[in-house]
């Protein structure tokens, strides 16, 4: 009998020991930033450059070291383009250039999809990651920094809503 009640004091006290009182656990709602799920963040270098708006050109961003280089992926990167395309469209200081276009473009946004594929451990779902740069063209100088994360639940049609999410929102803090 004591041995019993030695088991069941141990089973009552292994979530408090390992703390795993996930029923209890505290979720930060307010998380933000580069690391939070969803976020995307521009980081302006030069913002005078920025603030004139101009011809702009989104290049489809590439594949990058941990992102298998196809027709998902290519897929995924003009869904990047439609939703900023959008948000630009919206901010009415940039005016998008189609590809033919290319060459009189006064700025170009050029990245790559870094990370796109399942979550690691035990989380369901995938993990899309994007690194990007907004260049003036006639000096290549960068006038800033992007990068993206977000987590694809939905994993039929999650991730093109997720790429379009990454490109509404950078199209969005580049009108700002």
């Amino acid at each position: 009998m004591n041995q019993l009640l030695k088991c069941v004091i141990f089973l009552l006290l292994l979530p408090a020991i390992s703390g795993c009182l996930w029923p209890f656990a505290v979720k930060n709602k307010n998380v933000t930033g580069p690391l939070s799920s969803g976020a995307v963040s521009v980081g302006v270098l030069n913002p005078d450059l920025l603030m004139k708006g101009g011809k702009i050109y989104f290049l489809p961003f590439s594949a990058g070291v941990d992102a298998q280089a196809g027709e998902a992926l290519d897929r995924l990167s003009l869904m990047m383009v439609k939703g900023a395309s959008d948000a630009l469209e919206e901010g009415g200081r940039f005016s998008l250039l189609p590809g033919d276009m290319a060459g009189n473009a006064d700025i170009t946004v050029k990245g790559r999809i870094e990370t796109f594929g399942p979550k690691g451990g035990f989380r369901r779902g995938l993990f899309m990651a994007v690194r990007g740069e907004v260049r003036l063209v006639r000096t290549n100088e960068t006038m800033a920094l992007i990068y993206g994360q977000k987590d694809i639940v939905n994993v039929k049609n999650g991730a093109d809503q997720a790429a379009y999410a990454i490109g509404f929102d950078i199209g969005k803090k580049l009108s700002q």
